[in-house]
């Protein structure tokens, strides 16, 4: 089942700001919930557009280091969450907060000493995922292999779709950590990199989705128009014997 927009923002809306930023996180970058557990504040960089993230290669699933992307939209529920659940500022250099994992869980192990639990953390999202949904009738369902229909990896997937679309298999699977096409994406300099995501970013929009496919569709229809316009003018220029310009071949 490939999840739509309309569904998506079902699934964001009336939760948890943690649920929601874990979200448009893998919905926006391609990261596995395996990665985004391991996030840490200092692998988030705010001062790009699009912000960019680091995929440090002890986590990736493909083992390599990495750079993806997040929207503005996500940008911005990410540093809500960050506020409000964390204690991030936006105006200051966070150093005490910068080792913080994001979406981390702190458990006692031996000596009482607080240690980091990757599959504690995954696991607890899993289940504000979970426990959310049975609240959405609609989208409480099972696809035709028996599997809750909406999963994380179902977020993943919606990335690879609609990157994919717009910038090429390629692009999508590289950002999302796929090794056999890592080395297309580095021959790509930063200003190309950023250019390609921002391209594809209005159909990684979610909470004003119904505007942007408007304007989507606005715009196809305006191309329509003018590769119309172009055909007849090449076609009247053809009929009366005028050469057509380089610039219109």
């Amino acid at each position: 089942m490939d999840l739509t927009r309309k569904e998506i923002l079902q699934c964001v809306c009336n939760t948890v700001p943690k649920l929601k930023a874990a979200i448009l996180i893998i919905l926006t970058s391609g990261m596995s919930i395996g990665e985004l557990v391991q996030l840490r504040l200092f692998d988030v960089d705010f001062t790009t557009t699009p912000t960019k993230i680091l995929v440090r290669k002890n986590f990736s699933k493909g083992r390599l280091s990495r750079q993806t992307f997040i929207t503005e939209e996500a940008t911005q529920v990410l540093q809500k969450y960050l506020k409000t659940d964390i204690g991030w500022h936006p105006n200051s250099l966070n150093l005490d907060l910068s080792g913080t994992y994001i979406f981390g869980k702190l458990s006692k192990q031996k000596r009482d000493i607080p240690r980091y639990n990757s599959v504690s953390s995954r696991r607890d999202l899993n289940s504000l995922l979970k426990n959310h949904i049975k609240n959405i009738p609609e989208l409480n369902i099972k696809n035709e292999n028996g599997r809750k229909a909406i999963h994380f990896h179902a977020f993943r997937k919606f990335f690879r779709t609609n990157v994919g679309n717009v910038c090429g298999r390629d692009y999508a699977e590289a950002l999302m950590g796929h090794g056999f096409y890592m080395d297309t994406y580095y021959q790509l300099s930063p200003e190309e990199k950023h250019k390609k995501y921002l391209s594809a970013e209005p159909y990684l929009t979610i909470s004003d989705y119904e505007k942007v496919e408007q304007q989507i569709t606005d715009l196809s229809e305006k191309y329509e128009d003018l590769e119309k316009s172009m055909t007849e003018l090449k076609q009247y220029l053809v009929s009366n014997s005028i050469s057509i310009p380089d610039s219109l071949s």
